[in-house]
């Protein structure tokens, strides 16, 4: 039985792990708009995982959507910059952008799927709300309980 149950937590921290991952297709994925190509990887590809699996575990659902919340808001932010300011402050700044979108994906993959809660460190626009999921799954893991 105890293998059974390893089996089924390995499942959940491979899709909840997923839902963060999956959005480095951001770096391969864009669509043209305007006079200008905005990625969409990062926000279809983790869509696409929330919306498939998000109902085997609370887990899986919160990793989706702070995922998802998370790469809304930094599409969001590089979109404004790049139309903002133009030239070399801009190649910077969404250079700079990528690499912390990256270092956060990653971030959020890794502690996923060792069954660890993970909350990106910037605020992020709440598309999804998470706040319930958060406080749930949290009051579990402080009282040593399974959160997946």
């Amino acid at each position: 039985m105890a293998e059974n149950t390893n089996n089924k937590d390995e499942h959940i921290v491979t899709w909840a792990s997923l839902c963060h991952f999956s959005a480095l297709l951001g770096a391969v994925w864009w669509i043209p708009i305007g006079n200008a190509w905005i990625p969409c990887g990062q926000i279809i590809a983790p869509f696409a995982v929330w919306v498939m699996k998000r109902k085997i575990s609370p887990f899986v659902d919160l990793a989706g959507r702070q995922s998802l919340n998370f790469q809304f808001t930094l599409t969001a932010i590089g979109t404004i910059i790049g139309y903002l300011l133009g030239g070399f402050i801009a190649f910077v700044a969404l250079w700079a952008i990528a690499l912390f979108d990256l270092f956060c994906i990653i971030r959020g993959g890794v502690k996923s799927s060792e069954g660890k809660l993970y909350s990106y460190p910037i605020p992020t626009i709440p598309l999804l709300k998470t706040s319930k999921l958060w406080e749930d799954l949290s009051l579990k893991a402080n009282k040593g309980l399974n959160i997946l």
